[in-house]
């Protein structure tokens, strides 16, 4: 960690979660008790806001969602964003946004970009204002937005650099709550922990789970001006699943799949074989890449490779 942001942290949220921040930075071992740090702090700061949502739920079944989609009888939405606009999209953005067309059925596919967001969803001036001085960035502007849109809508959500290899299930859509849950993986320093990922989210309107991440987070951005962590969201999840025993109960709903996440990403620039690809879609629907990693179009023999041969199909 850089010398600015470890002092960032130790000024806006102390001792503890700038220590632990730094040691698991360098020693992945120490990664649980910066987690044990961050949420004992987020539980403590927030226990008025979540005692708050507690007692409204208490009053009502908010774990069903008020209905399935954006208008009744139409198919949910697929919802993207690429906050640049689709006039510039990196060649692997384009390649993972013609994936989502081919596969979608009759789903609506939405990208969102700087110019049309507003048109879906409305953020409170406290959140705006830290936006445009940069307190939020877009990657975590796009973090609320995701929950929003889940939130008011429903759908599947998807990171522009997901890859779907094979036509979306129609089980993702009618699900309460829908993520990529995998068994976990051998000494990953997630707090995540494979239970769900943060580039993929599908929900009913109005789900609890969605509902929650969303509120949680303009309630944090009404007081605070920095992340205690990157992966903010992931946190957010996680206090969700811990306090709120209607959003484990969807979390737990979800079956485990997907244990090749990031197979196709290693093998973009091997030579393509249909064979090998069939053996990707077999274990990974979705897969999860990098627009600035990419991969090489031909071998150094000149054979066209994975990556060559979805580009040229986009």
């Amino acid at each position: 960690m850089k010398p600015g942001q470890i002092k960032r942290l130790y000024t806006e949220f102390g001792t503890e979660i700038a220590l632990s921040s730094v040691c698991a930075s360098s020693f992945k071992i120490t990664s649980p008790w910066k987690h044990r740090c961050i949420l004992r702090y987020l539980k403590e700061t927030y226990s008025g806001f979540i005692a708050g949502y507690k007692q409204e739920l208490s009053k009502k079944d908010s774990t069903v969602s008020e209905t399935k989609d954006m208008v009744s009888g139409t198919p949910a939405p697929i919802w993207t964003m690429w906050w640049q606009g689709t006039d510039h999209l990196p060649e692997l953005v384009s390649m993972c946004y013609a994936s989502f067309s081919r596969h979608r059925g009759d789903h609506p596919l939405i990208v969102l970009t700087r110019d049309n967001y507003q048109e879906y969803v409305s953020l409170p001036d406290h959140v705006m204002d830290k936006v445009k001085s940069g307190a939020i960035t877009i990657t975590h502007l796009s973090d609320l937005i995701r929950f929003a849109l889940l939130s008011r809508y429903g759908g599947l959500w998807m990171d522009s650099t997901v890859f779907v290899s094979d036509r979306l299930p129609e089980d993702i859509f009618t699900a309460e709550y829908f993520t990529v849950k995998r068994p976990l993986t051998p000494k990953n320093g997630n707090v995540a922990q494979d239970r769900w990922t943060n580039f993929l989210h599908a929900g009913q309107k109005g789900n609890l789970l969605c509902r929650f991440v969303f509120d949680f987070f303009l309630e944090y951005w009404k007081t605070q001006n920095y992340l205690v962590n990157y992966f903010l969201i992931d946190y957010a999840i996680n206090l969700a699943c811990d306090e709120i025993p209607q959003c484990r109960k969807l979390l737990d709903a979800v079956p485990l799949m997907n244990d090749d996440l990031y197979r196709l990403e290693h093998m973009l620039s091997a030579k393509w074989d249909p064979a090998v690809f069939e053996d990707i879609k077999k274990h990974a629907l979705f897969s999860k890449l990098s627009w600035r990693k990419g991969g090489k179009k031909q071998t150094s023999s000149g054979e066209e490779t994975i990556y060559g041969h979805l580009v040229r199909i986009t």
